[in-house]
């Protein structure tokens, strides 16, 4: 693209780069970042409705990839939720994480199996496009261990897709 400075063609950057947010997680109050992650990542992105759609997915990337190998993030959308009951939304969210926690195998720890990450703002997977709202139809992003965007699947066949997607990784 190219626009005139004075009476000089200048060519402006373009740049191809998502800026994804970084979002904190309830029970361990930890920022996960997509740039500084040490494996390979994959976040479901989901709003109330679409919440159980992401089990099947999940199970079948934990059949083929251990928590060391593959983070699992759980991004609920809470865009819609006023900011004077995101209290009690993040309560809500806590009493599950600590139901996930307390279901967890002896020996295996919340920080590789439990990650719930609040995007209050939506800002997290509008910067993922996603071709349909989230609340309508479960988003699935996977990153590589560099925070690169490997690639999203909104689909209603998204596990084989998202594990294509990982077989790939670098």
């Amino acid at each position: 693209m190219f626009f005139i400075r004075g009476l000089r063609w200048c060519a402006r950057p373009v740049y191809t780069e998502r800026v994804i947010p970084a979002l904190t997680s309830i029970g361990t109050n930890r920022t996960s970042d997509v740039t500084h992650l040490d494996r390979l990542a994959v976040f479901f992105c989901f709003g109330q409705e679409t919440q159980h759609d992401a089990e099947s997915i999940e199970r079948a990337i934990r059949a083929q990839y251990s928590a060391a190998e593959v983070l699992i993030g759980h991004v609920v959308d809470l865009h819609s939720v006023p900011r004077m009951f995101r209290g009690m939304a993040e309560g809500i969210l806590k009493s599950e994480y600590d139901k996930a926690v307390a279901a967890l195998p002896v020996g295996e720890t919340a920080e590789d199996y439990v990650v719930v990450l609040p995007d209050w703002d939506g800002a997290f997977i509008k910067s993922l496009a996603f071709a349909e709202d989230v609340s309508k139809r479960l988003g699935v992003a996977v990153f590589g261990r560099n925070g690169t965007l490997l690639g999203t699947v909104q689909s209603t066949d998204s596990a084989p897709k998202a594990i294509e997607l990982l077989e790939r990784a670098p």
